[in-house]
Order: structure tokens, then sequence, then C-alpha cells
């Protein structure tokens, strides 16, 4: 499955400290899964990175957001 191996690439990506590499593989995520009308929305790039570091789900505890002010 091509999304599960580029989650996977992500992930590898961001624990080797390959910064090229992490952000070519979100702006890929970005631009299949985000409409046009809503590409620069928060959201939308909130949910590129779910997606994005799905892998990253079996190992670590993905926390979205801190409640803090």
């Amino acid at each position: 499955m091509n999304v599960v191996r580029k989650s996977d690439e992500l992930l590898t990506a961001t624990l080797n400290c390959d910064e090229k590499k992490g952000a070519e593989i979100i702006e890929e995520v970005h631009q299949q899964n985000s409409s046009i009308i809503a590409y620069n929305n928060e959201l939308s790039l909130s949910v590129t990175l779910a997606l994005a570091y799905y892998s990253a789900r079996k190992q670590y505890e993905i926390i979205r957001e801190f409640p803090f002010g």
C-alpha cells in the first residue's frame, strides 16, 4: 500500500532528521488529500499530518494539541 509505505518513509526521515525528505513527503500527501479550496486551511494541514504520520501510531502516542492557553 503506497500510503502506508509513504508514512513509513516519513517516520524514518523524521527520526533521521532528514528534513528535506520529510518536507517532500508531507507536500505530496497534502497535494493528494487536500482540496484546492481548503489547501491553506489549518484543519487541512492537521489532517494531512495525521495521515502522513499514520505509521507512527504503532510506536508513539499521537497528541494533536495540548490544552494549554
